[in-house]
């Protein structure tokens, strides 16, 4: 059976407490951080650990506000599986960020295959519980996390990051590019008094019957992260996949669907007025025991 489920786009916060840690790891950077624009994304990467013993993390913005991907790759998370509970939380405060992430394996340039946890898209204060968005993030509170901790099973990884005020800044205006890049003037965009509103429940873009039969007889399953311009009718007039994760054909059957079946309210401009805008929204192909399912969150 074939079913699409909205993946939720908060988490409570029952299930973002913090674990008490018997055994926590701290790693210090080996480079200073790097800004690479790849046209369709941000990224913010740093190596931490030791030669012999690398931990290569990234921070990746798909467009301008506080959400970002991270990503950790390395042997100290070897051990951890798909049902591991795993916490990301900031320090020096311990607050809790995410638990939700998605396992997989990354080639180190030294050759080594590393371990890495791809944790889906927060804020540094985290995600509030239902439809409430988190709190804004101040350029204070980004200088006052100095850390980034991966915990799981009373073990724990401290990411010396320092400070994030100055590479999240870098990043606002990597980002404001994208938006430039776009055909988008990334003032209006910043002041916009309502962004594209679905006027169509997503879970009903990839209904029951959309997962590829090749794909799901071969058990495949992928992540599709993919950004729709929208027309200041509210049309789709593109779709454009950013990000695909372990398995490609997933993304021209996500793009169609979605460009066939999505429709919005334009946007609105600070006057009121209809603009053209976009949308950032992950796809997760998933396939169990029971069904597969096309899983649908807005990023």
């Amino acid at each position: 059976m074939l079913r699409l489920v909205l993946m939720p786009a908060a988490l409570t916060a029952a299930a973002l407490s913090t674990p008490a840690l018997a055994e926590t790891r701290v790693v210090t950077a080996t480079s200073p951080w790097k800004v690479d624009h790849t046209g369709n994304a941000c990224h913010l990467q740093r190596g931490f650990g030791t030669a012999e013993e690398p931990v290569l993390v990234q921070i990746e913005q798909l467009a301008p506000g506080d959400y970002f991907n991270f990503t950790a790759a390395g042997r100290p998370f070897s051990g951890i599986t798909d049902t591991t509970r795993v916490t990301l939380s900031t320090g020096p405060d311990g607050k809790p960020i995410s638990t939700r992430f998605t396992l997989g394996d990354m080639q180190a340039g030294n050759g080594q295959k590393l371990t890495t946890l791809f944790f889906m898209g927060t804020t540094l204060n985290g995600h509030p519980e239902g439809d409430v968005r988190p709190a804004p993030v101040t350029e204070e509170r980004a200088a006052q996390v100095t850390s980034l901790i991966v915990s799981w099973g009373g073990k724990g990884v401290q990411i010396g990051t320092g400070p994030l005020g100055k590479a999240l800044a870098a990043m606002d205006s990597c980002t404001e590019g994208l938006v430039k890049s776009w055909g988008l003037d990334p003032v209006q965009q910043a002041s916009l008094s309502r962004w594209p509103k679905p006027l169509t429940d997503p879970e009903t873009w990839l209904p029951r019957g959309s997962y590829p039969t090749d794909l799901a007889r071969e058990g495949e399953q992928s992540l599709v992260d993919v950004r729709l311009m929208i027309d200041p009718t509210g049309a789709v007039s593109q779709c454009q996949v950013v990000n695909g994760f372990n398995e490609p054909r997933f993304a021209k059957v996500t793009c169609d669907k979605i460009s066939q079946r999505a429709k919005f309210e334009p946007a609105l401009d600070a006057a009121g007025s209809p603009v053209a805008s976009y949308s950032v929204r992950r796809v997760k192909w998933v396939v169990d025991r029971k069904a597969r399912m096309p899983q649908q969150r807005k990023r």
